[in-house]
């Protein structure tokens, strides 16, 4: 199912369920509405001034037995009025009533309440008929009247279904939130992968059908997009090697006639750059697609340093290299050849671009981590620290051998710092030790 045909489907259900609750809900309501007269009955004005008036003359009213009788039943007190407002006939009358009354007091009394009685009144011939209700738990006086228990009543059902509904939507809501996490999380999971460079394969059938086709999709653009890539590099990196080969091998014939000279010796310099260069290309490369991240093994950090720092000082008999490495193992989970690659490019960045002919390599132990320091005394500026700290695949800002070193030290889960030496440049890696 698409996206669209499902939240169609979702938001149609619980329009459905609704309206079956508020018709559930009036139809409740309805029944108890009508149930009014049968537990809140005994107040009924018409039917005691039914009984009241075939009891009396023509024109007047008289309070038989029957009438008391029914009165006594609906807890009535009633009155009876000439045309001057003077009582002619009383029973049960309350005594703070007056025992007359204007014609403003009748028309006032006779659509509302005599002081605070319900009441109700009828006229025949002269004579006014007043009965009366108690002031409290009664009858409520409007254009309508109801029994006050029954209108308590029937407003707390009210709050109890309101509360029923409120309740029902909130565990709908619930459910339905539960449902569209579990058919997002693969989508999340997906997009996740995607973004990490890693292939991805989900099944289209369900909801969101159209959207994780889409990501399907896109995992086959983004996997077929990376082998083109791959194979251009391998292409260029094949193509140049030939000619650095022909090159390397005509500036030896040079050498050999005419003896090394400066000319042959930057010859071969640029040789042993374009070749670290390529060498830098396909390694970041397949650090940025993680093809290199195979199972890691425990290896001693000590060692890689010990090897680094002999191809240096072989290479590069002008620098001086001062370090303090401990004499036992420091155990460290990586990849020899991408450690060596890592710390041989910060040495070299400290004597190429740096320009300086001294070197400070110490390590130091803390918090199951190992810190490795490399302090040179050369020329560099605090914006170039800052980019350092702040670029991580800017080539021209500091060099593909600085981009690849930072790669490789998060790869293997470790941190790297660039900062001032006054003068020079500091850098302080940090790798987690091999737990016991």
């Amino acid at each position: 199912m698409d996206t669209v045909k499902f939240f169609t489907k979702l938001l149609t259900r619980y329009v459905l369920l609704l309206l079956a609750l508020i018709i559930g809900l009036v139809f409740v309501y309805g029944l108890v509405f009508s149930s009014y007269f049968s537990f809140y009955g005994k107040e009924k004005p018409e039917l005691l001034y039914t009984k009241i008036a075939q009891s009396s003359q023509q024109n007047n009213f008289n309070f038989d037995k029957s009438s008391k009788i029914e009165m006594d039943k609906q807890n009535t007190w009633a009155m009876v009025l000439n045309q001057d407002g003077n009582i002619v006939q009383s029973y049960h009358l309350p005594q703070q009533l007056k025992r007359h009354y204007t014609n403003a007091d009748m028309v006032k009394f006779s659509r509302w309440y005599l002081e605070d009685y319900p009441v109700f009144s009828y006229v025949r011939g002269q004579q006014i008929l007043v009965l009366g209700y108690p002031k409290k738990h009664s009858l409520a006086k409007f254009n309508f009247y109801a029994n006050t228990q029954f209108i308590r009543n029937f407003l707390s059902l009210g709050l109890v279904f309101l509360g029923i509904i409120l309740l029902l939507i909130f565990i709908l809501l619930s459910r339905s939130k539960l449902r569209i996490k579990k058919e997002m999380d693969p989508i999340i999971t997906a997009v996740t992968s995607l973004s990490q460079g890693q292939n991805i394969a989900l099944n289209e059938k369900g909801n969101f059908s159209e959207i994780k086709t889409a990501l399907n999709e896109t995992s086959h653009i983004l996997e077929e997009s990376n082998t083109m890539k791959e194979q251009w590099i391998r292409g260029v990196s094949h193509d140049l090697r030939n000619p650095l080969m022909l090159i390397s091998g005509y500036n030896s014939q040079l050498e050999q006639q005419y003896g090394k000279g400066k000319q042959t010796e930057e010859i071969d310099n640029q040789i042993q750059s374009m070749k670290e260069m390529i060498s830098n290309l396909n390694m970041s490369y397949l650090l940025d697609n993680q093809k290199h991240h195979s199972e890691f093994s425990s290896l001693d950090l000590v060692a890689v340093l010990r090897t680094v720092i002999a191809d240096i000082l072989n290479n590069y008999e002008t620098i001086t290299l001062h370090f303090d490495l401990p004499t036992e193992a420091v155990l460290v989970k990586g990849e020899v050849t991408l450690l060596e690659r890592a710390f041989r490019n910060l040495l070299l960045n400290s004597i190429i671009h740096s320009g300086s002919n001294q070197i400070d390599l110490t390590y130091q132990l803390s918090d199951n981590k190992v810190l490795i320091i490399i302090a040179d005394q050369g020329d560099i500026t605090a914006q170039k620290i800052t980019e350092l700290n702040q670029k991580s695949t800017n080539y021209e800002s500091h060099g593909m051998g600085t981009v690849i070193t930072k790669q490789i030290i998060k790869l293997h889960q470790g941190e790297i710092v660039f900062l001032d030496n006054q003068p020079g440049l500091k850098v302080i890696i940090s790798l987690p030790l091999v737990k016991d």
